[in-house]
């Protein structure tokens, strides 16, 4: 509503304009004159000037009370900024304070709270776009690593969050990263941070060994690749029970050569029996809707496939083809026709899964020296 709306610029005026510290540090060096902006202020109505020449926020034709953006992609644009300025501001004006000072104003400005919901994760994506940190992926020759706000950001965590520890700063950092550098985080400092309580399947935080990150005395909860999940199964008479198991689904190959092994956050994988080898990892994320999961595979009749299925109580079912030599993507759609055979999973004991683990590529070479692990048993996998 305008109201809203009246009360955020307002908001807006007191953080940057009406505070000295983030005023003298982040706006004047702008050459930006205060006193114009104030008089301005009180000359105009500044909803009326947002409304008729900014032009993408406009009165909603059925709600005429209230505003709405033009197009989704102006709103994510325009909370993707907001969170940029704030970021960029108390770095350039509360870098040097003290650990209440810092605190104080990450919490009045909700920088300790998730950002955003799982259902505007692009905003995540549209920040890193901003800030150029999409450059930060290994997978170029000139690659060389560019510090943004975010590392900054995690600077200034690092000082006080053993006093602290409730803020979610690295969360969001995280999600950036993740966000644009498509799940490969690598070269980034999260030593002496808590980090995330969950840290999803489908990201990963060294290049194949190079340009690892490094995690020294951090405080580590979940690492979902290492963990078992509680899983829901039925036997042949409909009984329902919960068991705890590592992989989701698991199928071996019509040879029993290759072993094609489904986790969470929809990551995959196939395991090479007679080496003992990963052949391919794959995040099947880009090929599933919103809050979809792949629950199921299949290998075709002659072993040259492997089928990822996701069912998910929807009347069709979400498919991915994969090729078993280069981990290739052949096909993707939906059907309305397909039957999942259960009989034909393999469960992963502990030996095997001890096997496959130190070959997942997740966190190869990281430094975990002195970090503190929620589980125990995630000591023995990590780098």
């Amino acid at each position: 509503s305008r109201a809203d709306l009246l009360k955020a610029v307002d908001s807006a005026i007191e953080f940057y304009l009406l505070g000295d510290r983030v005023f003298q540090n982040y706006i004047a060096p702008k050459e930006i004159n205060k006193k114009v902006l104030l008089e301005c202020r009180t000359r105009d109505d500044f909803i009326e000037l947002i409304l008729n020449n900014i032009g993408f926020i406009v009165p909603d034709e059925t709600k005429p009370h209230m505003l709405r953006f033009v197009h989704q992609y102006y709103r994510d644009y325009f909370a993707a900024r907001h969170m940029v300025n704030l970021c960029e501001a108390i770095y350039a004006a509360y870098g040097n304070c003290s650990v209440d000072e810092i605190a104080a104003v990450m919490k009045q400005q909700t920088l300790d709270k998730v950002w955003f919901t799982d259902d505007e994760s692009s905003i995540y994506k549209l920040i890193g776009e901003i800030l150029g940190d999409y450059k930060n992926t290994p997978k170029t020759n000139d690659y060389w690593y560019r510090e943004t706000v975010l590392d900054r950001l995690l600077d200034i965590y690092r000082k006080f969050y053993a006093d602290v520890d409730e803020l979610r700063i690295t969360e969001n950092v995280m999600k950036v990263m993740t966000a644009a550098r498509n799940g490969l985080i690598c070269d980034v400092n999260f030593n002496d941070l808590p980090l995330p309580m969950n840290i999803p399947c489908n990201v990963k935080f060294s290049y194949n060994g190079e340009f690892p990150c490094s995690f020294r005395y951090s405080k580590v909860y979940r690492l979902a690749i290492f963990s078992n999940n509680e899983h829901t199964v039925s036997d042949e008479n409909c009984n329902v029970a919960s068991v705890s198991k590592w992989e989701k689904y698991a199928v071996n190959s019509p040879d029993k050569r290759f072993l094609s092994v489904l986790l969470d956050d929809n990551y995959a994988l196939l395991w090479d029996c007679l080496n003992s080898a990963i052949l391919w990892d794959k995040d099947l994320s880009v090929f599933a809707d919103d809050n979809v999961r792949f629950d199921y595979a299949e290998f075709s009749p002659d072993g040259t496939q492997v089928l990822f299925a996701a069912n998910n109580g929807y009347s069709q079912v979400q498919l991915c083809s994969v090729d078993i030599g280069s981990g290739e993507t052949i096909s993707s759609g939906f059907t309305n026709t397909f039957a999942y055979d259960d009989d034909e999973s393999v469960p992963i004991d502990e030996q095997l899964k001890r096997q496959i683990i130190p070959k997942i590529p997740h966190f190869m070479n990281c430094d975990f020296t002195g970090a503190e692990f929620l589980e125990e048993d995630y000591r023995k996998f990590p780098g």
